[in-house]
């Protein structure tokens, strides 16, 4: 159907052209305003254009008998006044005057004129006779009368005895002028002809035109986010207005109206509308090729023109042609490269559209060249625009096909697919409703149990035996466990689940956990075997998380294993490389086929049908296999019915030595887990009669709490709430503080950020209560200034340790506030003072630590009179341990003298890493050269330094990595020309880093924008600026982190 449209249009095309070839019959044309037509014959050649040199008189309007005898110009017809006129007469196309043209051998019949639209009025004469005329010829503007309508006149017999042509033109209204398209005379069935071949071409472009363009704006009524289909009815719409514009349309049915002004601004309307939104067209069908950047500045430059040819009379934007034709030109050549690249990676549509666009090119190309008079015939552009609507007419067609296909082919398949997801639901939910009645059955067990024995004891008023607190005991264990897997699985399901990634001795952790585990195992009497078949054992994961599947995976093995059964335990290598396979084997009684597929899925296991023996929740595998997936590794498993099972997964090798891990005590908070039968915490005395207040909203944990405390010596006083907390911290100044997270009126983190912003009170310590232990919550509890947290549930000995601990650690802070005072003078003292004036450069230097003593420090050597070196550090972490790291590395660069700032870097590098207890250190290093005005770099993980000069600012930057963190790290230098007035600024992230309230950060374009401001300034009072400018801009006080800074100025 597509090739058939596309054969059709050229068919008409190439008829179209034939038609008018025959018209134009063989070439004759004037010669010295004489025209020979003898050689016409009418019969074979109905019609001839009166082409060629005309007798032309500029300025004036001649009738018959008022010409002179001889000739003083001659003019081309057809021609456009504009700068073709000899000696450049009327050279702006504006103006008036007659051509004659007389004939020979004129045929003695009727015959008839056509002409086409003439610029702006025209009367055409045979002898004295008015053969046709259009508008009003005039030698003044104020009389003229403009009309582009197309003429066609009779010629009597009688006119051949006059053998002349006089034409009138006059133009006022354009900026073109002149007889631009010759008369065609003719026997009047080929003139007629001609002008209704004119007028059904117009009629058939506008009424196929205007069926695609109501067709596809419904379609886009319909379904409005399909784009296309609206861009593509605009272009058809305005393809429409030029065709009424250029067209004989208007004119044939309103023959006495004169509508100049209409015709011309639908011409150019079209015209600017089209070259505005064909380009839309082709950037939204390919988005990826035609340049957005493009499309905005052509359809800016479009809105331009569009408006002044609203506003101005016609000789004004008319005279914009050649730049409508210019921008035209332009986006030929960058649609023709997009659509040619949409070729290329053959973007759907893309092959069809080339065709159809390669002709519409040429047909515009053609037509170009026919407006600026470079060849001479019709005018095809229209003919080519309404192929390529066809063309694309098509895709979109073949777009809506294949949607209409894709919605056939869903409402078949609709059916079969809902059926088999409806299906898929139920068993869903039947799994589900199994899973919370197994749910519900293991949390009314334990919690039957513990409540039995309460009650009991309630009603005989009886104390509890020990039996029985050991029931209450284990069955409260069971339900923590249980809540923990059903939070674990919602923290993976809503992706917040975070692994804590170490090296671990896979080994040794299973040998702990078999320890547990003894007892059970011995009063069943399973025969245990534990098989390590690898040299190293290492692997990188989770501790806490591997000890949860590996006691699943026991627990299980141990429920399911008769008495005297076997269970093995083996570690090997996987068949995977460089990974490592736990194995737990044993001699139970299998599992049915028809379960093994619902082993490791969520709810898959957990049936009402299963035996006593075989109750669970089905929580324990599937958390088993969310975890080692989390961990990279695989889960797997091998059973036969009556023989026995083995569970397996895999975990990645560590390359790095196994860290040391204690037992379901790997954790950032404190174990909600302790031993059975644990002695009671041996605490040490404590301070007598600390002041401890108990923020809980909660009466009963509140009275808990309150009473652990006060029978260890604690004066205890409460709080129900975030508010009545603060105001009691105000009013008695505790010495420690805990807290609930979540309550009402005010949180636990809320009332903790306030009572900080206190100088009495930000040094209490606060221990924080809360059930959540998510690694946000961690977060949440540092940044609001809590010092520990305990994970609810928690028992007295917990509670105990850690309220002793941060006491004593009270105690030991203000000791080390001596301390540390002193240490500051020290290390103030170790900085040194740049004193020595150099008559190159200035030097300016700032250091503030965050904690009285830091991890920031600079310092500068001179190598010789001429060279001298700088540099300035920034250890991670604030504080004494810091400051000793810093000094180290002082140490090391007043030693390294003899050499390069890459020699040094490396060299310090070796000796600091493995020594600095997990910290690192970014630094940087400058080498001033005064002699050649060179500024020498190398940097160790550190920001860039800042080089202004003259109104510009820009970072350079040396990479490398920071000092301790690799054994084998390479670092290069590179050289920086100096010029006078150049500064440099050498910075450490705590000037970078920097936050508002809102909690943007200033970043490094920031820190460039406050430099910029200074820079006027001197250098001294530039320092001084800066620091003011960045401590405003984080609405503090002071700084949040250690910040150190050197500036240099180049005078040389």
């Amino acid at each position: 159907m597509q090739k058939l449209t596309y054969y059709l249009c050229i068919l008409v095309f190439i008829l179209h052209c034939k038609s008018e070839t025959d018209i134009l019959g063989p070439e004759i044309l004037a010669n010295k305003g004489w025209m020979d037509l003898s050689a016409w014959n009418i019969d074979e050649k109905q019609s001839i254009e009166l082409k060629g040199d005309w007798e032309f008189y500029p300025f004036q309007i001649l009738t018959y008998g008022e010409f002179p005898e001889t000739t003083s110009l001659l003019q081309k017809v057809p021609l456009v006044w504009n700068g073709n006129l000899p000696n450049k007469t009327n050279a702006n196309g504006v103006g008036y005057g007659t051509l004659r043209l007389r004939l020979k051998s004129l045929p003695k019949q009727k015959l008839m004129l056509y002409i086409t639209s003439i610029p702006t009025s025209n009367e055409i004469y045979c002898g004295p006779v008015l053969i046709s005329s259009s508008g009003k010829v005039a030698t003044k503007i104020k009389d003229a009368i403009p009309n582009l309508s197309n003429s066609i006149g009779s010629i009597p017999e009688s006119c051949s005895s006059y053998n002349e042509i006089i034409w009138h033109i006059s133009n006022f209204h354009e900026f073109k002028g002149g007889p631009w398209i010759a008369p065609l005379i003719g026997k009047p069935n080929a003139i007629i002809r001609e002008y209704s071949n004119h007028l059904a071409q117009d009629l058939f472009f506008l009424g196929v035109t205007l069926i695609m363009c109501v067709y596809h704006f419904v379609l886009w009524f319909f379904r409005r986010q399909d784009r296309r289909s609206l861009v593509f009815s605009i272009v058809c719409f305005l393809f429409m207005v030029r065709i009424l514009g250029t067209g004989k349309t208007i004119e044939f049915y309103f023959p006495s109206a004169n509508l100049y002004e209409l015709f011309n601004k639908l011409e150019y309307i079209g015209f600017i509308g089209l070259l505005v939104s064909f380009p839309w067209l082709c950037r939204i069908l390919f988005p990826l090729e035609i340049s957005r950047y493009y499309i905005w500045i052509n359809t800016f430059l479009g809105g331009i023109f569009f408006i002044q040819t609203l506003l101005f009379p016609a000789l004004v934007y008319t005279s914009y042609l050649t730049y409508l034709q210019l921008i035209t030109l332009a986006s030929i050549i960058i649609i023709s490269y997009g659509i040619i690249k949409a070729f290329y990676w053959d973007r759907p549509g893309a092959r069809i559209m080339i065709v159809g666009y390669l002709f519409l090119i040429l047909t515009i190309l053609h037509d170009l060249f026919i407006s600026h008079r470079l060849i001479y015939g019709i005018h095809i552009a229209p003919i080519g625009f309404f192929v390529f609507l066809v063309s694309q007419s098509s895709i979109l067609a073949r777009i809506f096909s294949n949607a209409f296909r894709t919605a056939e082919h869903l409402t078949l398949n609709l059916k079969s697919e809902v059926e088999a997801k409806t299906t898929a639901l139920q068993i869903a939910d039947e799994q589900k409703s199994s899973f919370f009645a197994n749910i519900s059955h293991e949390l009314r067990t334990p919690l039957t149990l513990i409540l039995w024995p309460i009650e009991a004891s309630i009603s005989s008023k009886k104390q509890l035996t020990e039996k029985q607190i050991n029931i209450i005991y284990n069955n409260a264990k069971k339900l923590l466990s249980l809540v923990n897997q059903l939070l674990d699985l919602q923290k993976i399901a809503a992706g917040k689940f975070q692994l804590q990634l170490k090296s671990l001795d896979i080994s040794k952790m299973t040998e702990e956990i078999l320890e547990n585990f003894s007892y059970a195992i011995e009063h069943k009497k399973i025969k245990l075997e534990f098989s390590n078949k690898v040299e190293s054992a290492v692997v990188l994961a989770d501790p806490s998380q591997i000890e949860k599947c590996i006691s699943n995976y026991l627990s299980n093995a141990m429920k399911f294993t008769p008495e005297d059964g076997s269970i093995k335990i083996l570690i090997q290598n996987a068949a995977q490389s460089n990974y490592l396979q736990i194995l737990i084997q044993d001699t139970g009684r299998g599992i049915p086929e028809n379960k093994k597929q619902f082993l490791f899925k969520r709810f898959g296991y957990s049936e009402p049908s299963l035996t006593k023996e075989q109750e669970g929740t089905g929580l324990g595998l599937s958390l088993v296999r969310e975890i080692i997936e989390l961990h990279n590794g695989e889960v797997g498993f091998n059973s036969e019915e009556g023989v026995g099972s083995e569970f397996w997964f895999t975990l990645p090798l560590s390359n790095l030595s196994a860290s040391s891990y204690n037992l379901s005590q790997n954790f950032n908070h404190l174990s909600t887990t302790v031993k059975e039968n644990k002695e009671e915490l041996n605490l040490a005395p404590v301070q007598s009669g600390a002041k401890v207040l108990v923020v809980e909203d909660n009466e009963d944990l509140r009275e808990f709490i309150s009473g652990i405390l006060e029978s260890k010596g604690f004066t205890t006083y409460k709080a129900i709430d975030g508010e009545d907390g603060l105001a009691k911290i105000y009013s008695i100044l505790p010495d420690i503080i805990l807290t609930d997270l979540m309550m009402p009126k005010l949180s636990g983190s809320d009332m903790i950020r306030l009572f900080k912003k206190n100088q009495l009170t930000k040094t209490i310590p606060v221990i924080l209560l809360t059930a959540k232990a998510e690694v946000e919550t961690r977060k949440e509890v540092r940044l609001a200034g809590a010092d520990a947290y305990l994970s609810k549930p928690f028992n007295s000995d917990e509670l105990l340790a850690v309220v002793k601990n941060l006491l004593q650690l009270k105690q030991m802070e203000k000791h080390l506030l001596i301390e540390m005072g002193k240490a500051q003078k020290i290390q103030e003292a170790l900085l040194p003072k740049f004193n020595k004036k150099y008559k190159e450069f200035d030097c300016e230097l700032f250091l503030k630590s965050y904690d009285k003593i830091g991890g920031d420090f600079y310092d500068i050597i001179e190598i010789n009179p001429k060279l001298i070196r700088f540099i300035i550090a920034d250890v991670s972490g604030h504080g004494l341990p810091s400051a000793l790291i810093a000094s180290t590395l002082k140490i090391l660069f007043q030693k390294s003298k003899n050499l390069s700032i890459t020699e040094f870097l490396n060299s310090a590098n070796h000796d600091l890493y493995g020594n600095l207890g997990g910290h690192f250190i970014t630094s940087q290093v400058i080498e001033l050269d005064l002699e050649s005005s060179t500024l020498s770099l190398a940097s160790a993980g550190h920001p860039g330094i800042y080089h202004m000069r003259n109104k510009s600012i820009q970072i350079i930057e040396s990479r490398g990595r920071a000092l301790g963190i690799t054994e084998n790290a390479e670092y290069k230098f590179i050289s920086l020309p100096l010029q006078k007035g150049d500064r440099i600024f050498m910075v450490t992230d705590g000037l970078i880093e920097v936050k508002d309230n809102s909690n943007g950060l200033l970043g490094e374009d920031g820190l460039k924008e406050i430099l910029m401001i200074n820079s006027k300034q001197s250098i001294q009072e530039a320092v001084h600026s800066i620091i003011d400018n960045i401590i405003s801009f984080s609405n503090e006080k002071d700084f949040s982190d250690d910040a150190t800074m050197i500036v240099l100025d180049w005078k040389n």
